[in-house]
């Protein structure tokens, strides 16, 4: 799924700040929401995460259908039988974890593809930020939206300027969408309702998973990331996203100008994880869908598959009438 994207900074001379040094910065959650192709790469790492999704589960069936038969048959079989069955099962299910560590464990497949489809959109920001920097002879230029920066000059932000160059080649769509304005949404870390969910970090990795999934979607956005600090600092409430009551959250989407926020919660019990997310509808000030799903387990794959069923009963709720 798209997360925030790690645009290196770049120097083009030793870090020695002297009075005629030129900095700039860009924000790469802005080129992330701005860039109209976003949308496609989103779908490209989506389209190969529910490949891989669809072979665990064929695997998983074809395991619970051996156990099944196992079951079934055990009473009837001999001892020497039923071993050899019972070894069959434990090889496929030691197949199964194999698979699922190979594409989704750390540096597994799924992180290289996305990395491998990110990387010549990665590559093109980097190029435009150098040959700003090289012709117009800045020091350094740096990524505020990795950098923790609390305070930074206007004057000095080129991100639109990078945004714009990478929008060229969708000018001649600009009249295609004439008049037609983007739903702005967020999506708030989800409170997490037990230990379980919390160790398992499912807060934010489902909020991640359904904010990724809406990006994905060509009429929709998210509220910037400046926009939404800026609301959260007017509001004066509690920066953690799963502390916020829904009246608080009503008061953020006011503040953020956004259409619809989107919260909810989270608990995992065993293997079994519960979502349960709500759309709200900024202007009505009130909550206008509900909706809970339940994983078949607690593997990348089953948390995946239980957004793409939030989601897709969330959507047609995430609409301006």
């Amino acid at each position: 799924m798209l997360k925030r994207w790690g645009i290196i900074a770049f120097s083009l001379i030793p870090l020695v700040l002297s009075a005629e040094s030129i900095i700039g910065y860009i924000d790469s959650q802005r080129i992330l929401e701005g860039y109209k192709g976003s949308g496609e790469i989103a779908q490209e790492i989506n389209t190969a995460l529910r490949n891989w999704e669809r072979e665990a589960t064929g695997l998983k069936q074809e395991i619970e259908q051996m156990m099944q038969e196992y079951e079934s048959q055990a009473v009837m079989l001999s001892e020497k039988v039923r071993q050899g069955k019972m070894a069959a099962i434990e090889e496929k299910q030691q197949g199964y974890q194999q698979f699922v560590q190979r594409i989704w464990g750390a540096g597994g497949e799924a992180e290289i593809k996305q990395r491998e489809i990110m990387q010549p959109f990665v590559d093109r920001i980097n190029g435009i930020i150098t040959q700003i920097g090289e012709t117009e002879g800045y020091s350094m230029i740096f990524d505020i939206a990795s950098m923790g920066v609390v305070y930074a000059n206007d004057g000095l932000d080129l991100t639109q300027r990078v945004l714009d160059e990478l929008n060229k080649e969708y000018v001649g769509e600009e009249e295609v969408f004439a008049g037609f304005e983007k739903i702005e949404f967020y999506v708030l870390k989800l409170k997490e309702k037990n230990k379980e969910a919390q160790d398992f970090g499912l807060g934010q990795n489902i909020k991640e998973k359904l904010r990724a999934a809406l990006i994905a979607m060509e009429n929709y956005k998210e509220v910037r990331s400046t926009k939404m600090a800026n609301a959260f600092t007017l509001a004066n409430v509690p920066l953690a996203q799963d502390k916020l009551t829904e009246e608080e959250v009503k008061t953020l989407g006011r503040l953020a100008d956004a259409d619809f926020m989107i919260m909810g919660e989270v608990e995992k019990v065993g293997e079994v994880i519960t979502a349960r997310i709500s759309v709200i509808d900024v202007k009505k000030e009130a909550i206008i869908k509900t909706a809970e799903a339940k994983s078949s387990g607690d593997r990348p794959e089953d948390i995946i598959t239980m957004v793409s069923n939030l989601t897709a009963e969330l959507l047609p709720s995430i609409k301006v009438e």
